[in-house]
């Protein structure tokens, strides 16, 4: 039996993972974000040890560059309790709004087992 990677990880080594992965992939694409995390609709901090809400603003060449960055960390998200991500794009003014739930695959084809 194989061991699942995510299950070492704590909410918050899932959430730098986040964090990193949306850098990454921001970066190859020039542009930068900024992460304001919000618990229960209130302001908050990253380590706060609750389900929370990121919201991150960026400005992207090219909007359809958000789906190549924000699907390689949707994995993180149920670990990361992070319910719902956002990411803004001020430059072509347009919004992506990413809610975790049991049913949610995002059109994700199941894993090859």
């Amino acid at each position: 039996v194989q061991e699942d990677p995510m299950d070492k990880l704590t909410y918050l080594d899932a959430r730098n993972a986040i964090e990193n992965g949306i850098n990454q992939g921001l970066t190859a694409v020039g542009s930068k974000a900024k992460f304001e995390y919000k618990a229960g609709g209130e302001p908050s901090t990253k380590d706060v040890q609750k389900p929370v809400e990121l919201t991150v603003d960026t400005q992207l060449q090219d909007p359809k560059q958000h789906k190549a960055i924000i699907d390689p960390i949707k994995p993180y998200m149920e670990k990361a309790q992070v319910t719902t991500l956002v990411m803004n794009d001020s430059k072509s003014h347009a919004t992506w709004t990413y809610n975790l739930g049991p049913a949610d695959t995002s059109g994700q084809a199941a894993p090859a087992q």
